[in-house]
């Protein structure tokens, strides 16, 4: 703010400074804000090199995520977001390549929010790898599952094939014979009465 052409008087002096210290103080916010900003960017954690679970050629989430020593927490972070993830992201037996991306980033932006922790990772990345993997164990576990069932069922048909082999045609004709007599002795009503 320029300064006034014409002399002022003490109070016009006051207001006029008031309004510069407040004009100054908005400057130094937005500065602030800013230097704050890039200071947060530059703290952010980056991804680390390779994948998320994949030994020499890749990380451990937990260590990349500075949780190593604190496995309790790590395991509690992810937690609350389970059924989450199993609703609106995954069908069973997919795996991350078979998801909207679109939703994928509504879901990250959703704990990102929710959880400030994530906040201090560029982009949310361990959120991502940790759906990746929560996905691969769902499938995987899907898909054993299913297998175990199909065996079942294999099995259940031959036990089915066993037990009527066994059976005897007797033993079958029987069983309707008894039923039948028993039927033909209820008597529900008279006709002649009926008049």
């Amino acid at each position: 703010m320029p300064p006034p052409a014409k002399p002022l008087s003490m109070e016009e002096r006051i207001v006029f400074l008031e309004k510069q210290l407040q004009h100054k103080d908005q400057q130094l916010k937005v500065a602030l804000a800013v230097n704050e900003s890039k200071v947060l960017a530059k703290k952010r954690i980056p991804r680390p090199k390779g994948q998320a679970g994949k030994g020499k050629r890749g990380y451990k989430l937990s260590a990349a995520m500075r949780l190593s020593k604190n496995k309790p927490r790590y395991n509690r972070l992810m937690a609350p977001y389970c059924p989450l993830l199993r609703q609106p992201v995954s069908s069973h037996g997919t795996t991350i390549k078979h998801q909207e991306p679109a939703r994928l980033e509504k879901v990250i932006q959703l704990i990102m929010r929710e959880n400030s922790y994530f906040q201090r990772f560029h982009g949310g990345w361990p959120i991502r790898d940790f759906i990746k993997q929560y996905l691969l164990n769902n499938s995987d576990n899907y898909k054993r599952a299913m297998r175990k069932e199909r065996a079942a069922e294999a099995k259940d048909d031959e036990n089915w094939e066993d037990e009527d082999d066994d059976m005897s045609v007797e033993e079958e004709v029987g069983d309707d014979t008894v039923e039948s007599e028993e039927e033909e002795d209820i008597v529900i009503g008279d006709d002649e009465d009926v008049d």
